[in-house]
């Protein structure tokens, strides 16, 4: 399973449940949402920037997603960077207002070795998404209720 089908397939069912797609980037395209570091230096306008693979919002949570056809630590580290890090406020501020929530997942194939890996840290994730062959999303892990209602 190829990463773009896993990312197709979050995205049909994203907007199957009431999710406005902000950005979404397909791999190798660049064309996605770019958050530039606060400090990032004109000369050097690449380094640092974090491209995720789906930005969504829905009520008042902005979703952001990584996604794979298998596990990847550095994706994790992207998400963690987006939420916990203060890195990226000033390209975070064009996109999540001062009232806004923040999540974070990953995407994978639906295979238990891929998801038990991302898994092991759920305590950073928000969701963890698994793909199955014929396109179906399954949430495989997701916070606790808060009143925002994820999927079906």
């Amino acid at each position: 399973m190829r990463e773009e089908f896993v990312t197709k397939s979050i995205l049909t069912w994203l907007e199957d449940a009431g999710w406005t797609i902000i950005s979404f980037d397909f791999p190798q395209s660049g064309t996605g949402k770019r958050l530039v570091p606060d400090s990032a230096a004109p000369s050097n306008k690449n380094l640092g920037v974090i491209i995720p693979d789906v930005i969504a919002w829905k009520k008042d949570c902005y979703l952001f997603l990584e996604n794979k056809d298998h596990y990847s630590h550095a994706d994790i580290n992207k998400l963690e960077a987006i939420k916990f890090g203060s890195a990226y406020s000033i390209s975070l501020k064009e996109i999540v207002p001062s009232n806004g929530r923040i999540l974070i997942g990953v995407g994978f194939p639906n295979i238990p070795s891929i998801i038990s890996q991302a898994l092991t840290h759920q305590v950073l994730l928000d969701y963890v998404l698994g793909v199955d062959e014929s396109g179906s999303v399954h949430v495989v892990r997701k916070p606790p209720p808060s009143g925002m209602v994820f999927g079906k």
